[in-house]
């Protein structure tokens, strides 16, 4: 049996427990996108308005911190500015949460041991995490791409912000891959992923803040920002977060054979060496201390035994002399 036999069969039982999830999270990131570039048609619709907030956000260096780098004044390109990279993120948190959920949650909760007695490989759980997470990435920035599309935007800036955006996508699910891997419980690997998504939005901030352009070219998101979509599309960007997603993924499956089911290759920590005195505060609360006793509280008695052992032990009359007949 091969380590990734029954990825297949894992993919449709991912996606049949979190139809209702990925739905979720697919038609939030979608409504928020779409809604945005709809409303920002409106409110850039003359090119008088265009070029006087171009010049206020070019010499404003926290907006562009906030919202990346802007690369002409055209409508389309205003039109999406604001929600370009609030849609990166928000596509990385799907697919880091998904992956992570899958793959160390299940093993925290015994379930993948559950599922691993059958005819499944090793390494079949993850792979199967990491198709569903970067296939619901895709599917998110594919709609959006088609609702800027529908609103009257250049289709090959919409298909090059969805490019940008599913491969962004695809780079953190490798990171909530190799998270899970690394650390020995879902919530640590979870604020793993986050803290290196947090590092990556701030290099990203650092970047377009202050004109240090090439700290853009060190983070995910930095890399989707510069295929600037709507701006002279640079393609060839794309090829920098697949090729970190493809090696990223298989990074994570060659950790996974190095360790131990239900463990990471960090060591947990272990509790602290003396505990609590609260913890022993039952010792000393007087009457209820028995209650708390290792030996248990004491048996109850019923209310028959108890009635007859406060009664009075009965005494026979003492027999009488024969003087006093």
């Amino acid at each position: 049996m091969t380590a990734s036999v029954g990825t297949g069969t894992l993919v449709r039982l991912i996606l049949r427990r979190d139809r209702v999830v990925l739905a979720g999270w697919v038609t939030a990131i979608v409504l928020v996108g779409v809604g945005t570039v709809a409303y920002y048609l409106g409110v850039f619709a003359s090119a008088e308005t265009r070029q006087a907030v171009f010049a206020d956000i070019a010499g404003t260096p926290a907006l562009l911190g906030f919202n990346g780098q802007l690369f002409g004044d055209s409508l389309d390109i205003l039109a999406t500015w604001r929600m370009r990279d609030l849609s990166y993120t928000l596509v990385s948190v799907m697919t880091l949460m998904t992956v992570v959920r899958h793959t160390r949650r299940e093993e925290d909760h015994g379930r993948l041991e559950l599922v691993g007695s059958a005819a499944i490989g090793r390494h079949a759980p993850l792979a199967a995490a990491i198709c569903v997470a970067a296939a619901a990435g895709v599917a998110a920035s594919l709609l959006i791409g088609l609702g800027m599309i529908g609103l009257g935007l250049d289709p090959a800036g919409a298909l090059a912000f969805a490019a940008a955006a599913s491969a962004t996508g695809a780079v953190f699910a490798g990171v909530g891959a190799v998270a899970a891997q690394i650390v020995s419980t879902g919530r640590g690997a979870l604020g793993l992923g986050a803290t290196v998504l947090g590092l990556s939005y701030l290099l990203r901030f650092t970047a377009d803040s202050s004109g240090a352009t090439a700290l853009s070219w060190v983070t995910p998101l930095g890399w989707a920002h510069q295929i600037r979509p709507f701006a002279d599309e640079r393609w060839a960007v794309l090829l920098l977060p697949l090729a970190a997603a493809i090696g990223l993924a298989a990074l994570a499956h060659a950790l996974l054979a190095r360790r131990d089911f239900g463990a990471g290759l960090l060591p947990a920590r272990n509790g602290p060496a003396r505990g609590h005195t609260s913890a022993a505060w039952p010792a000393w609360r007087g009457g209820n201390s028995a209650a708390y006793s290792p030996a248990g509280p004491p048996p109850m008695r019923s209310r028959a035994s108890s009635s007859a052992d406060s009664s009075p032990p009965f005494r026979t009359p003492p027999k009488r002399s024969a003087q006093a007949r």
